[in-house]
């Protein structure tokens, strides 16, 4: 059996705003971590700056979003071949235009998720030895959690 790269699942199930939401995403490659540190680097403290912006970065991270995301629920109207309504709702693809088409508050929650899960949390250290030795764990630096804060997100909410 050969060795799988992990896959986020985001589960909105309880979540007033979105329910029964679920979009699975991918980690970011190296190249695609470079284009994330320059999309919160431009941000400086404020990512809805980036959204507002035309082109160049707020491109970039629709495009980075659109190709980490492997699956999801999200279904749209089927259309006949006159581009009317069959009143039928299908699966919506996953590209930059259906990404770009999610609303605000939706894409940031979506991408404060995906960038915690991927810059990670750490998991708890094993039990130090009895022998008196310090565990080589202990010395490795811990990461934190990165929060919608950390990333000057501000995520509305209009539920009760």
């Amino acid at each position: 059996m050969g060795f799988k790269q992990r896959k986020f699942d985001f589960n909105y199930d309880d979540d007033t705003r979105w329910p029964g939401l679920w979009v699975q995403m991918r980690p970011a490659r190296i190249s695609e971590a470079l284009t994330l540190d320059k999309i919160i680097e431009t941000a400086s403290g404020d990512i809805g700056k980036v959204i507002a912006e035309a082109g160049g970065v707020r491109d970039d991270m629709l495009q980075l979003i659109s190709e980490c995301i492997t699956r999801w629920n999200i279904e749209t109207e089927e259309l006949d071949g006159h581009g009317e309504s069959t009143g039928n709702d299908v699966p919506a693809p996953v590209s930059i235009d259906t990404v770009a088409e999610l609303e605000i508050p939706l894409f940031l929650d979506l991408f404060t998720r995906w960038v915690t899960a991927i810059r990670g949390v750490p998991r708890p250290l094993s039990q130090p030895s009895g022998d008196g030795e310090p565990s080589p764990e202990a010395s490795t630096p811990k990461q934190t959690m990165v929060t919608a804060e950390d990333l000057g997100i501000e995520i509305p909410y209009s539920g009760t």
